[in-house]
């Protein structure tokens, strides 16, 4: 596609959203920049032409270019955009080979995708804490084997928040020393467990203070830490602990003991979740163990996991005759009623009206031992009136005696907000998408209008109807009047290009012979195939002499077919136009004995400006369009196309359309589908 309007064009590029940057093929420098482009990169525009690619938007290996060196002729994927002060950001980019003037250059096309990808790890590390703190709000609640709840619960926390040690030290009964009761290590790791018995207390008089005043100890540099914590800085250096994380553990609201996430290998700030990840565990833990001491005492199956299910980062309830029998303080935090406004009244009475019918026969069908779904979402009312989304995980129990129906429930309002944050950015990327397909299409329009000119005026000049040329001017006039003719058959794939990715293609329908259609095809080829000396036969059996489609388009799928099998071939071959048409169904091939197909790029051969290679630069020219509105214009005909070919032997193009549409009317059909 030539740049003829660059004045015009300038403004347009400039205000799009994606950046742009044009670059030179043989060098890969830098020839131009949109406004946005520069931008993103952090530094003016003078500052960027002329550097290589490399330099900002293609941190590959020099010698691996998709288009110079890979020989493709689009490439469509995610990359990093290396900006001022040499930092990344993450971005999506298109790039693609393109005329301009006299020479081929490289357009690459990228949007910024940085918050995109930051909601996406946001999202994926709230749903492994959330899964992470309901399994083991689980162990603790299902499981009377505490100590081995409490390993499997520093195992899953260390490798969430990507430590190398997690541990748990709890204060002796004398109240001057304490134990290393639980530890886990990543592998590669020394334990030290064993050597952290029987420490006294006074031996951390900084992070003592600290732990009895309720706080955390959040220390991302040990070698930094201030004068008063001497004592602990020796004892963590000497363990290789760079970096740690602790949390108090209560039990009957005393402090207990703590515990703690250490890394040796490296120094850094320890992530929000991670902080919140341990002060649930730390909570969750607490209550475990202060939930053992009241077992010890009072051996009543009621009692044994109250403190945990109230300290639980989940809602609970417990239904008997569809009536709250017992709420967790979590559930009330949810909802903004207390609980005694929750006790004796129907649970179906704070489900939203929607909901309703759903959750009452699982529940009544859970209670009579059906098997249900263990686990959905449905929204409650708050207390305020307001919709709070939540996940209910119900489960049959016998309680008091008697059956019931126990629910974890989970809020999951930041989920929702996180999903909703991702669909919101996907529809944005979509119209970015749009809005392309219809710059091509607006731009394709605004182009064809003074080539349609100069073709017109070239013809008529080379016609000599108002004077005579000499030998180089009525060379020249045929150059200009040949590439018009390109140039607007390029245009043209464009804006039918345009048209398919917009979901739309017209069908004109009329009836037509084939055999009418096959010869005006033959004396267009025919002068063609002359200049490579290509015998061009045509065996096609009209049982069916008449068909119903759009005769324009079924034309081009032919011409477009025959026009690649002659282009591809080698001097001196052969095309053969065959097939049969029966009073259902037509199919066609066009075969040659050419320069073949290998069957990776058979995968990509109907995809748009994807073209063949057979060679390190390219000998055979076109856009790479061609075969993908070939494909859409038989698909939307209710057919399908395919290849059979081997590298140096050749290929035949097949395709199959039915006779008549099934509107069978001669009417035009508007079409509409999706890519």
């Amino acid at each position: 596609m030539e740049f003829e309007n660059d004045q015009y064009l300038s403004p347009l590029v400039d205000s799009l959203i994606a950046g742009i940057v044009i670059i030179d093929l043989e060098t890969h420098e830098i020839i131009d920049v949109n406004a946005t482009a520069a931008e993103m990169i952090g530094r003016p525009r003078e500052q960027i032409i002329g550097h290589t690619c490399h330099k900002y938007i293609c941190p590959t290996e020099c010698g691996k270019c998709p288009i110079s060196d890979m020989k493709l002729t689009i490439d469509r994927s995610e990359s990093e955009l290396l900006i001022e002060g040499d930092k990344r950001i993450p971005i999506l980019k298109t790039v693609t080979l393109v005329n301009k003037k006299d020479c081929q250059v490289i357009v690459e096309s990228f949007i910024d995708i940085s918050s995109i990808k930051n909601i996406e790890s946001r999202l994926v590390k709230k749903l492994e804490i959330e899964k992470a703190v309901s399994s083991i709000s689980s162990l603790f609640v299902f499981s009377d084997d505490i100590d081995l709840n409490i390993d499997k619960a520093l195992e899953d926390i260390s490798k969430i928040c990507e430590s190398c040690r997690s541990y748990i030290f709890l204060f002796n009964d004398d109240g001057t020393t304490m134990d290393n009761t639980h530890e886990y290590c990543k592998g590669g790791n020394s334990c030290q467990k064993e050597n952290l018995q029987n420490l006294p207390l006074d031996m951390f008089p900084w992070w003592m203070k600290k732990l009895n005043n309720g706080e955390s100890i959040c220390i991302s540099d040990v070698s930094a830490l201030p004068e008063e914590a001497a004592a602990e800085k020796e004892l963590l250096e000497i363990q290789d602990v760079r970096s740690l994380l602790v949390f108090p553990i209560h039990m009957n609201n005393k402090l207990a003991g703590f515990i703690g996430l250490d890394n040796v290998v490296d120094i850094g700030e320890w992530a929000e979740e991670d902080i919140s990840l341990l002060r649930m565990v730390a909570n969750i833990i607490g209550a475990s163990l202060e939930h053992k001491q009241a077992e010890r005492a009072l051996k009543a199956s009621e009692n044994k996991y109250h403190t945990l299910v109230e300290k639980g980062n989940d809602g609970i309830i417990i239904l008997q005759d569809g009536l709250i029998k017992f709420g967790n303080q979590t559930i009330a935090s949810i909802t903004g009623f207390s609980i005694e406004e929750e006790l004796e009244k129907p649970f179906i009475d704070f489900i939203l009206p929607e909901y309703k019918e759903v959750v009452q026969e699982r529940y009544m069908k859970r209670l009579n031992g059906g098997e249900v779904s263990t686990n959905y979402e449905i929204e409650i009312i708050s207390k305020e009136g307001g919709r709070i989304p939540v996940d209910v995980s119900p489960s049959a129990i016998e309680y008091e005696g008697r059956p019931a129906d126990m629910a974890i429930i989970r809020d999951i309002t930041e989920r929702k907000k996180a999903e909703n944050a991702i669909m919101h950015a996907k529809l944005v990327a979509e119209t970015a998408n749009q809005s392309k397909s219809e710059f091509l299409a607006n731009i394709s329009h605004e182009l064809k209008t003074p080539l349609n000119s100069i073709i017109g005026f070239s013809d008529v000049i080379c016609n000599e109807s108002h004077g005579s040329l000499n030998e180089y001017q009525r060379k020249y006039m045929s150059n200009v009047l040949s590439n018009g003719k390109h140039l607007l058959n390029i245009i043209n794939d464009i804006l039918s290009i345009s048209k398919i990715e917009a979901g739309k293609m017209e069908l004109h329908m009329n009836e037509f012979f084939v055999s009418d259609t096959i010869n005006e095809i033959k004396e267009l080829m025919e002068p063609i195939a002359s200049v490579k000396n290509i015998d061009m036969s045509y065996g096609i059996d009209i049982g069916m002499p008449a068909i119903k489609a759009d005769m324009i388009k079924f034309k081009q799928i032919v011409y477009n077919l025959v026009n690649n099998a002659i282009k591809f071939s080698y001097q001196g071959g052969a095309v053969k136009v065959g097939g049969n048409i029966s009073d259902d169904f037509m199919h066609i091939s066009v075969k040659d004995h050419g320069i073949g197909i290998s069957a990776k790029d058979q995968e990509n051969l109907f995809y748009p400006f994807f073209q063949v290679e057979s060679s390190a630069t390219r000998s055979y020219g076109g856009t790479g369009l061609g075969l993908s509105i070939v494909k859409k214009f038989v698909e939307i005909h209710g057919g399908e196309i395919w290849v059979d070919s081997e590298i140096g032997k050749g290929s035949t193009f097949t395709f199959t359309m039915p006779t008549a549409p099934l509107n069978s009317n001669l009417q035009d059909i508007s079409i509409s589908f999706d890519e």
